[in-house]
């Protein structure tokens, strides 16, 4: 167990007035037995009305607009959270996380690595998990600047690199294969200035594991958001009139 503090900013510049925008955040991390948030302040510039509800994963959705022009846009999170990564949560489980996504349908590279791993890996879910993890790591390298986060699980494969989404997505679509319930998780990892993506399994309860990093999630991990891939997890969504050229900054930090 222990008492982390976090926060997260986006900062979003234009190079002229955006004429009309529209917003939807997932930013704000949910208390649950593994995490509980103990404080939490939102920041959003310009201010502007705003509206919350749930998607049907489960994440709080922050909705807004802007009805005059702006030349910048930022929100962020600031808070503190007590963590406990042996804790047993069973909330959220849904028959979707069984079957591929968009982004993480299996093609004929992943299938033929799953069918030559598949019968090495174990007996329960978590300990097959975490082999086919390890045998992921093994093969697949950690490169920024070649994927982007419309790459799917099988275009990443195929060139054997990418960033942790592509880890995430990757090891989904292997374990959905073998049958294993599990979702993408973005959020915030301690030591890195950005948003990071891992994966959760259903095994009696959610378990975090994260591939880019090949262990198993420990105390040291805030959760934001879920869902069946990084699509249904994204933090920030929205459609902007105008603005000309944008130039985007996001930071995140957890101690």
């Amino acid at each position: 167990m222990k008492r982390v503090r976090f926060e997260y900013i986006t900062s979003l510049k234009l190079s002229s007035p955006v004429t009309g925008h529209y917003f939807s955040i997932r930013c704000i991390p949910q208390s649950t037995t593994r995490q509980r948030i103990e404080s939490l302040d939102f920041t959003l510039y310009p201010q502007t009305p705003t509206w919350k509800n749930v998607d049907g994963f489960g994440n709080e959705i922050i909705s807004g607009s802007y009805t005059f022009p702006h030349l910048n846009f930022v929100f962020a999170i600031c808070g503190t959270a007590l963590t406990d990564c042996t804790a047993i949560d069973k909330t959220g489980m849904l028959d979707c996380y069984r079957y591929p996504s968009k982004l993480t349908e299996p093609g004929g590279e992943i299938r033929a690595f799953y069918n030559a791993i598949k019968e090495d890996l174990g007996k329960r879910p978590y300990e097959r998990s975490m082999t086919a993890m390890e045998r992921l790591y093994d093969v697949f390298e950690y490169k920024q600047g070649i994927t982007n986060v419309k790459t799917t699980a099988e275009q990443a494969f195929t060139q054997r690199c990418g960033v942790c989404q592509d880890y995430a997505h990757i090891l989904l679509s292997i374990l959905r294969l073998d049958g294993i319930p599990c979702r993408y998780a973005a959020g915030l990892f301690a030591g890195e200035g950005e948003t990071h993506g891992w994966i959760e399994i259903y095994d009696g309860g959610w378990i975090g594991i994260d591939p880019t990093n090949c262990h198993r999630v420990n105390d040291e991990y805030i959760r934001i958001s879920h869902g069946r891939d990084f699509a249904d997890s994204a933090i920030d969504r929205g459609v902007i009139y105008g603005g000309g050229y944008q130039t985007q900054t996001v930071s995140g930090f957890l101690v």
